[in-house]
């Protein structure tokens, strides 16, 4: 795989990391990609931050701590974007349940109810 000189203030290992996520892989395979495909600091920097999460580490801690390290404004920027995107999932729940759930009941339950009804009113 050719390697690429990159700083973090270089824009290409976004570019990198934003085309693997949309192609469908995981935040974890992207990093691997630009740790892999970059040389210089942005690739030690990601493959640090890989090695933190095999130990254990969470992954917005690891890549909190390489935002800070290296100082630049571009890792700060992409450490909050992908730590606001992990919470998703979390604040979806609510209206989920709220909206969905009930309406899926009421359409999985009326057909029934109303069977029912017709059966013990024709007795």
């Amino acid at each position: 795989m050719r390697r690429t000189k990159g700083r973090a203030s270089d824009g290409t290992w976004r570019d990198t990391a934003q085309a693997g996520v949309e192609a469908g892989l995981g935040m974890q395979h992207a990093m691997m990609t630009v740790a892999d495909k970059f040389e210089g600091s942005v690739g030690i920097e990601f493959a640090r931050v890989l090695a933190e999460t095999q130990l254990g580490r969470t992954r917005g801690e690891a890549m909190a701590d390489m935002a800070v390290r290296t100082g630049s404004r571009d890792l700060t920027l992409f450490v909050r974007a992908v730590n606001q995107a992990a919470n998703i999932p979390v604040k979806i729940i609510i209206p989920t349940t709220a909206f969905m759930l009930p309406t899926l009941f009421i359409l999985i339950l009326t057909p029934v109810i109303l069977s029912a009804v017709e059966a013990f009113s024709a007795k």
